[in-house]
C-alpha cells in the first residue's frame, strides 16, 4: 500500500524496481531518482522533490552499500590488509557510513516537521558481528555504522522518529556473486529482507526491534508460504 520512491546510481535498476512496485501496487504513485548517496546536494534535492510530490516521508531504507575487493565479483583474489589501497578503504567506509549519514540527514527536516518517521539502515551480520578476513574496511564500516545509528536513535526519540538497524546474513545480490562459501546454510533472498523491513516499519509506535540479525533457516519458504 505504500508509495515507493527508488533511488540509486544505476538508472536501469531503478526503472526495474519502480516497475516491480507498480506491479505489486498499481494504485501507488511510485517514482525513481538517480542519486549518489555521497553527494549531499543530490540527496537534498531528491528529498525536496519527494516532499513536494507527497507532502511527507514516512520511511527511509538506507540500503546503499559497498563491499570492496573482499566482496567484489570482479576480483578473485582479495587484498590483504598489507596491500589494501587507501582509495578502496575510503570508498567502502565512505559509502557505508557517510552514505547513510547523508541520507538520514537529508530526510530529517521532513520527519522532524511531521513529528514522525521510520529510518532503517541496512547493516550486515558479516562485518558488524562476524569478522571476515580480507575485509578490514567492510568490518570497520559496518561496526562504525552501528555506533553512529545507536547514537542517532537516542537523539531522535524526542522527535518521535524510530531509527533501527537490520543485520541480514549473506543475501543473494549481484555484490555477493562468487562468495557462496560465506554462506554454508544458503543465501537469503532479497524479498526475505524486504519482508522483514516492512515488519519493522509497521510495528506499533511504542515498539522497537534492536539490531535484529536475520539469517536463512532450513529449506526456506515455499512460493505459497511467501504469498500467504
Amino acid at each position: 500500500g505504500a508509495h515507493v520512491v527508488v533511488t540509486g546510481r544505476n538508472t536501469e535498476r531503478i526503472e526495474q524496481s519502480v516497475d516491480i512496485a507498480r506491479g505489486r501496487n498499481p494504485e501507488g504513485a511510485h517514482q525513481g531518482y538517480a542519486v549518489d548517496v555521497l553527494d549531499p546536494e543530490e540527496l537534498r534535492n531528491m528529498v525536496e522533490a519527494v516532499d513536494g510530490s507527497y507532502g511527507r516521508i514516512d520511511l527511509l531504507v538506507a540500503s546503499a552499500g559497498s563491499g570492496g575487493g573482499r566482496l567484489s565479483r570482479d576480483r578473485q583474489v582479495p587484498f590483504a590488509t598489507v596491500q589494501l589501497p587507501l582509495e578502496e578503504w575510503e570508498e567502502v567506509v565512505n559509502t557505508n557510513i557517510l552514505g547513510v549519514f547523508h541520507s538520514i540527514q537529508a530526510v530529517l527536516p521532513v520527519m522532524i516537521r511531521q513529528k514522525r518517521g521510520n529510518i532503517i539502515p541496512v547493516s550486515s551480520s558479516r562485518g558488524a558481528t562476524i569478522a571476515l578476513p580480507y575485509a578490514a574496511a567492510y568490518g570497520a564500516s559496518k561496526r562504525g555504522l552501528m555506533g553512529m545509528v545507536h547514537s542517532m536513535a537516542e537523539e531522535l526519540l524526542q522527535h518521535n522518529i524510530r531509527l533501527q538497524t537490520i543485520l541480514p546474513d549473506v543475501v543473494e545480490t549481484p555484490m555477493m556473486e562468487g562468495t557462496r562459501n560465506l554462506a554454508p546454510h544458503g543465501l537469503m533472498k532479497p524479498d526475505d529482507v524486504a519482508d522483514f523491513i516492512v515488519y519493522m516499519a509497521t510495528l506499533p509506535p511504542d515498539t522497537l526491534v534492536v539490531d535484529p540479525l536475520i539469517a536463512p533457516f532450513g529449506g526456506g519458504r515455499t512460493e505459497q508460504e511467501k504469498t500467504a
